[in-house]
């Protein structure tokens, strides 16, 4: 049971620590330095955007993952449960998390807590555990062909 919910609660600490730490004035130096070292000097008004861009696109593939995570751990611990299930749960709780994460940081004069993050955050969720659950439904159901001779037996059985 460990193993399959060690990866929720490492990366629920991983998200705290990017809390605290991972305001844009904290990411913004070190992505400039990456750009300046492999471009040259950037435009500001250019760093800015891929700035914004970079950070928003962690937040969706980050909670993203961590809906997925959340998924594989509901699903393995109850195996016998509607699949439908296990992703809205796995939905909600990332949709909680997104919204501690941001009412923490309205309290750090570093961040701010938007709910359009939450938001963000949820989406992200919501498309790699529906994806998820696209490829578990596929790795689940019977082959074209394994439903053809299914139904070609029975036809001979009459």
């Amino acid at each position: 049971m460990l193993s399959i919910w060690l990866p929720v609660a490492l990366w629920t600490i991983v998200i705290a620590m990017e809390s605290f730490f991972g305001s844009s004035g904290n990411t913004g130096p070190l992505l400039k330095g990456i750009l300046t070292w492999l471009f040259g000097q950037v435009h500001p008004v250019i760093f800015d955007r891929l700035h914004f861009v970079l950070r928003k696109g962690g937040h969706f593939l980050g909670y993203g993952i961590y809906g997925y995570l959340w998924l594989r751990a509901l699903s393995a611990t109850f195996p016998n449960g509607r699949r439908i299930i296990w992703a809205g749960l796995a939905i909600a709780c990332t949709f909680l998390i997104a919204s501690l994460d941001e009412w923490h940081q309205s309290f750090s004069p570093a961040r701010t807590g938007h709910f359009g993050d939450v938001l963000l955050d949820t989406c992200g969720a919501l498309l790699l555990v529906s994806i998820a659950m696209v490829a578990i439904r596929r790795r689940t159901q019977p082959s074209a062909e394994s439903r053809s001779a299914y139904r070609q037996g029975r036809s001979e059985r009459g």
